[in-house]
């Protein structure tokens, strides 16, 4: 509890700081580290793009920031993103240059990671815009002689990073747009044992952004945990290292993989549309089927549908979500697809993998207009064109030799 004092000289009875819970999703499919945010699986990853004015207890930051974190069995995956309309280098700012230097006197995004609630020791990790790195581990905190955190000797080991800048760095004649840091921090680089589903760290992610100043002045701060409105600075008493106000992340298998078995494939999507029908949809009761909310809104319908086949696709290192239609998930909705479709028509059934893509119990005609409007379609690969004869049979001929009516 906070010993805090109203305007009128009473004490406030202040409710000891809750940090927020973030879910960080495995992914199967590990990103490119290249600075590039294209990645398809970024698109599913955890984002942070509420971050806050430096000390205000929850103002919200003036120039927007946004952090995407994934996981796997080897690593942590962050995707940095900072507008920015005056990009500039410690190195040009100050001389101060190349990984270790004292990066912060300059354009900077932080990772601040503390493994556990009840120990002291905890790490930060920095990136330039030119894609220095500083690394450090810190012990304690807590000795008031301090007035920087001494850190110890420390390299995080096989880091991969990447930085683009959309602009042109340390040219303040011109306006920037942005710049993109992307990173993969191997997990053997900290001491929590027994990492995986369910672990929890205490991070933050803080950021200073100079701009428009042609000698180093006083930059905009900022961190992407509000703090604590009760406390005094928002409880930031020791800079961007006051780990009391940290959040929270755990982390998670993958959305599309409901069964936990780390691969997002036809069970999956067959539970999913088994909850239902997910057309017009159902409410998602927590401990019963809020698994299959994978979009949260409260309702499993069509749209965690969706949610499913985009994630699922990223997963197998595609680009595009599957398409309805595609009864066996390989990328391609061709004539094998019809013949599950074929095979299962007019049956009530909530499977997909029996052609009822729609998820209304049906297999019907509104199915087939699905396969139909996706046919012959698959990223980067050659369907199996097809079409459907009489007595169900399937001929293989190019969509040039097909009847007027499309089928």
């Amino acid at each position: 509890m906070l010993g805090l004092v109203s305007r009128q000289g009473l004490p406030i009875a202040s409710a000891e700081f809750q940090p927020t819970t973030y879910r960080v999703t495995k992914t199967l499919a590990a990103p490119t580290i290249d600075g590039d945010a294209s990645d398809a699986i970024w698109r599913y990853a955890l984002t942070l793009d509420r971050f806050y004015k430096y000390q205000s207890g929850g103002d919200p930051a003036a120039t927007p920031t946004s952090a995407k974190f994934l996981w796997d069995e080897q690593f942590l995956y962050v995707l940095l993103q900072m507008t920015d309309v005056d990009i500039r280098s410690a190195c040009k700012l100050g001389g101060e240059c190349g990984n270790d230097a004292n990066l912060f006197d300059g354009d900077v995004i932080e990772l601040f990671i503390k493994e556990r609630a009840g120990r002291t020791r905890y790490f930060e990790f920095e990136w330039s815009p030119l894609n220095e790195m500083l690394d450090a581990r810190f012990e304690n905190l807590r000795d008031p002689r301090w007035d920087t955190p001494p850190g110890i000797p420390w390299d995080a080991k096989n880091c991969t990073t990447a930085v683009t800048i959309h602009g042109t760095g340390d040219d303040p004649s011109d306006v920037d747009v942005q710049w993109t840091v992307e990173v993969a921090i191997p997990f053997s680089n900290f001491e929590q044992s027994g990492f995986g589903v369910g672990s929890q760290w205490f991070f933050t992610v803080a950021r200073y952004d100079y701009f428009r100043q042609p000698e180093i002045s006083n930059p905009a701060m900022m961190m992407s945990t509000p703090g604590d409105p009760d406390a005094p600075d928002g409880g930031v008493t020791f800079g961007f290292h006051s780990y009391e106000i940290y959040d929270r992340c755990e982390f998670a298998r993958s959305r599309c993989d409901v069964n936990g078995d780390d691969r997002c494939d036809l069970t999956d999507l067959n539970a999913l549309l088994a909850s239902g029908p997910i057309a017009p949809g159902i409410p998602a009761v927590p401990g019963k089927n809020a698994q299959f909310d994978l979009n949260e809104d409260g309702t499993i319908d069509l749209a965690d549908r969706d949610r499913w086949l985009g994630e699922a696709a990223a997963q197998s290192g595609l680009s595009t979500p599957y398409r309805p239609g595609d009864a066996n998930l390989d990328g391609i909705v061709d004539g094998q697809d019809f013949m599950a479709w074929n095979a299962a028509k007019f049956s009530h059934t909530l499977k997909w993998s029996n052609g009822d893509f729609n998820g209304d119990g049906v297999v019907d005609g509104a199915d087939f207009q699905l396969w139909n409007k996706n046919k012959f379609t698959a990223p980067n690969r050659q369907a199996t064109i097809v079409r459907p004869g009489a007595n169900g049979i399937v001929a293989d001929l190019p969509p040039e030799h097909w009847g007027d009516n499309g089928n």
